[in-house]
């Protein structure tokens, strides 16, 4: 009989062959048993094998990030030393070389250079201006710094190093030494710019070192340099440096140049300020800070037309980021805004301007001091003499000496309230003792503005009081070019009642200032006294149109309606005029007579009543008061 063949397994795994086996042999040491204990091991051993596998490779990838961020910290770190480096426009002092026996003394190279950096620093500090520092070619604005010399190789050395190549700073460096005389001689040198040497006694070290500072200063910074010279009252030094500048700097310093030659020369040569900064503007027609010197020049010359057109541009300039001023020259320039608005007669506008300048911080030329007088300025524009009188920090004593340079010392305030409520021997007090104040001083910009603003407030008061040999001989020296001294010579010509006089003046104002309404309200009421109310109507139509928002020629053309007997046009032009100045007394007043003449008693005395609660001249007081108890 032959041998019964074993059956087929179900699967080719010998694990599953072993295990089928093993359930059949159930001896501890079958030959199935021994090998599952096997495979049991070898699967035991696998497991930890692959456990360790996947630890290392997890700790190897960790490495691997690790060492990518350390890398890309370092990547990140050098691209902020070059970024840096790029950057860097300080002035750097190298340790200067000394005499064993100073060194010995304490006076050795570094600190040297340390006193020398010290002075570097407060002549910056000195050196202020209007201008920003983002438009120096060279500036190092108040970044100095002393270095000393590492050996090794260090993070340090590697950022001096790219600072090296990369930056646009300024290096000086020096030493001092003893001559054979005795002296010492202190060298400096500031790289390509030159070298400066001093020479005196020990003792005047400290001096040599100054002087050294302010030539390395003249060599890096000659703009500022000509400030601080400014500042120190050292005017023929400044100029030279300026004037250097402007002849032999690089086009980009030219137009600053001439700028601070304007503000130089506002000192002693109006004229030559005003060209100067028509200088700077041509060369550089978004040149905030010669925009402004200019129009302060034509301001002192008379010149109203050239200083509203060069307020405007200044304004423009502003608006548009500040044609490179500082934040200091911008809010300077901010607070004279409403100098635009006055010129044209739109007080309105110019109060909320002046408004906007309250609380602005600048110590320069005493202009936060001076902003509530640019409000009440406004007010009194708006005939609001009460609410004028009122604000706060208001300076209004002329005899307040020196304020501002702008100013000097003459705030004019109370000189129009008193002329707006007609106390005309008031106001010629206080002109009187406004030019007292500025003729001791006996600078030329004080005399200068005595003689185009104050000595013309003289003689108008004196026109009023009658005296008009006294009023023509106060205006006298004032230039035939100045606008507003030739309105004064009309006015004076009108009141004495010399008619072809009058006009002449008003025609030549007219003449200089086609932007400015002043000629054209002046001459207008001239006319209207002498009784020609049709051609002060034909001066004032075109006006009005031109300059809207000017309330005292749409008040002045309504007394001429009324002078000539139409109380309805009257009327509609008093009404135009309260939305521009709600609390000027007088236009009330004449409104309410326009209204009564129409019969309309009742509206008329709605008007009269909100007069008599308003700011009035003594004889418009008077004749409001008969008014009411007329029962008109």
């Amino acid at each position: 009989m032959g041998r019964k063949s074993s059956p087929l397994p179900d699967s080719l795994d010998p694990v599953e062959i072993a295990m089928d086996a093993e359930r059949g042999d159930p001896a501890e040491d079958s030959p199935a048993r021994r090998l599952l204990l096997a495979q049991i091991e070898l699967i035991g051993d696998d497991r930890r094998h692959r456990r360790l596998q996947i630890l290392s490779e997890r700790f190897g990838a960790v490495l691997k990030v690790m060492t990518g961020l350390a890398g890309l910290v370092v990547v990140v770190l050098l691209g902020m030393m070059i970024w840096n480096a790029a950057h860097d426009r300080s002035l750097v002092i190298t340790a200067f070389r000394s005499p064993p026996d100073m060194a010995a003394k304490g006076l050795s190279g570094d600190v040297l250079a340390a006193q020398v950096m010290d002075r570097l620093g407060a002549i910056d500090t000195d050196a202020t201006s209007f201008r920003a520092a983002k438009t120096f070619q060279g500036d190092w604005g108040g970044d100095i710094k002393v270095e000393i010399p590492e050996t090794g190789v260090s993070i340090s050395e590697l950022d001096r190093y790219l600072r090296s190549l990369l930056s646009h700073r300024t290096t000086i460096g020096g030493e001092v030494f003893r001559r054979p005389d005795g002296q010492i001689t202190v060298n400096v040198r500031t790289g390509s710019l030159g070298s400066h040497s001093f020479t005196g006694p020990e003792a005047d070290l400290d001096t040599l070192l100054e002087s050294a500072a302010e030539a390395v200063f003249k060599d890096t910074q000659p703009f500022r340099y000509s400030k601080f010279l400014e500042k120190k009252g050292r005017i023929d030094e400044a100029m030279a440096v300026v004037r250097e500048l402007a002849e032999t700097g690089p086009a980009s310093e030219k137009p600053w140049a001439w700028a601070q030659i304007s503000n130089l020369l506002e000192l002693s040569d109006m004229e030559g300020a005003a060209d100067a900064a028509r200088m700077a503007v041509q060369l550089d027609p978004n040149q905030g800070l010669g925009y402004l010197n200019w129009s302060i020049a034509e301001i002192f010359l008379g010149h109203d037309e050239v200083a509203y057109q060069t307020q405007k541009r200044s304004s423009e300039i502003l608006q548009r980021g500040g044609g490179g001023l500082s934040d200091t020259g911008i809010k300077i320039g901010a607070t004279n805004v409403g100098g635009a608005f006055q010129a044209v007669g739109d007080f309105k506008s110019a109060l909320a301007a002046s408004k906007r300048s309250l609380g602005i911080d600048v110590s320069y030329m005493s202009v936060s001091a001076l902003q509530p007088n640019n409000v009440a300025y406004n007010l009194l524009g708006m005939h609001e003499l009460t609410a004028a009188r009122a604000t706060p920090g208001l300076l209004s004593d002329v005899t307040n000496a020196g304020i501002s340079l702008l100013t000097n010392g003459d705030t004019a305030f109370e000189y129009w309230a008193a002329a707006e409520l007609g106390d005309w021997p008031r106001a010629e007090q206080l002109a009187r003792a406004s030019l007292a104040v500025m003729e001791a001083k006996h600078d030329y910009t004080s005399l200068q503005a005595a003689r185009i603003w104050v000595r013309g407030r003289l003689a108008l008061a004196l026109a009023h009081e009658g005296r008009f040999a006294e009023a023509q001989a106060a205006i006298a020296d004032a230039p035939a070019d100045c606008y507003h001294c030739q309105i004064t010579r009309g006015q004076i010509a009108a009141l004495a009642g010399d008619r072809p006089a009058a006009m002449r003046y008003f025609a030549d104002a007219a003449r200089q200032g086609p932007s400015l309404p002043q000629a054209q309200l002046e001459w207008s009421k001239a006319l209207l006294a002498f009784g020609d109310a049709d051609g002060a109507l034909r001066l004032l139509t075109p006006a009005i149109a031109k300059f809207p928002r000017y309330a005292d020629l749409r008040e002045v053309a309504g007394e001429a309606w009324l002078a000539k007997g139409d109380a309805r046009a009257a009327a509609r032009a008093f009404a135009a005029v309260d939305p521009l100045t709600p609390r000027w007394g007088r236009n009330h007043l004449m409104w309410g007579e326009a209204l009564a003449r129409q019969g309309m008693a009742d509206q008329a005395r709605v008007q009269w009543l909100a007069a008599r609660g308003m700011d009035l001249a003594v004889t418009d007081r008077a004749r409001l008061d008969n008014l009411i108890k007329g029962g008109r």
